[in-house]
């Protein structure tokens, strides 16, 4: 049974539920999916890039002050020279590297199947902010179901009900930090 709300609310139609059966994204469905992979990958590179930037501030840093340290306290020079000269960027060239290396990830999906009843609990999540240097809390709602969890809106609890057996067609990716994401959903029977 198909049911509007939940295409709605999942953003997918007929034909897109039908590619997901057969465990086939939709073309309308990979554009999104690419769509948001190039933005990622934009943000990626010039993240890595700031980030090898400031490992490079270390090395400025070491060449331009040690020099004129060194007469005064040779201790302080070595330690000021290990310190931005070495450490500074080893750590911050190893973040860019990896944050680099991310940007040229090739992304590959595959359309899974959870099946089962399904449970939309409500949860608070806390973040934290470097700029008030305080957790913030955020309310979110999950829809679990085989296992599985997805963050999805408040309101799916109106469509979808507690218990009740679905099949939700998810894209499962081949990056670790890229969560996996609900392409559509169908109901299949009541609870008991």
């Amino acid at each position: 049974m198909n049911d509007p709300q939940l295409m709605k609310l999942f953003d997918f139609n007929e034909s897109e539920l039908n590619e997901n059966r057969n465990g086939r994204l939709s073309d309308r469905q990979a554009k999104r999916l690419q769509k948001v992979e190039r933005s990622q990958k934009g943000c990626s590179s010039i993240l890595g890039g700031l980030l090898i930037i400031v490992a490079l501030v270390g090395v400025v840093i070491a060449v331009s002050v040690v020099p004129a340290v060194i007469s005064d306290d040779r201790g302080a020079a070595i330690g000021i020279g290990i310190a931005f000269g070495v450490i500074w960027p080893l750590i911050w060239g190893a973040f860019g590297f990896f944050t680099i290396r991310r940007a040229f990830a090739r992304m590959e999906v595959k359309v899974k199947t959870a099946e089962g009843p399904i449970n939309i609990v409500k949860v608070v999540r806390q973040e934290y902010n470097p700029s008030t240097k305080l957790h913030n809390e955020r309310e979110a709602y999950e829809l679990r179901i085989d296992g599985l969890t997805f963050e999805v809106q408040a309101d799916l609890a109106d469509v979808m009900m507690q218990g009740d057996v679905y099949a939700v067609y998810h894209a499962e990716f081949n990056i670790s930090d890229k969560e996996g994401e609900i392409l559509s959903a169908e109901f299949l029977k009541k609870d008991k």
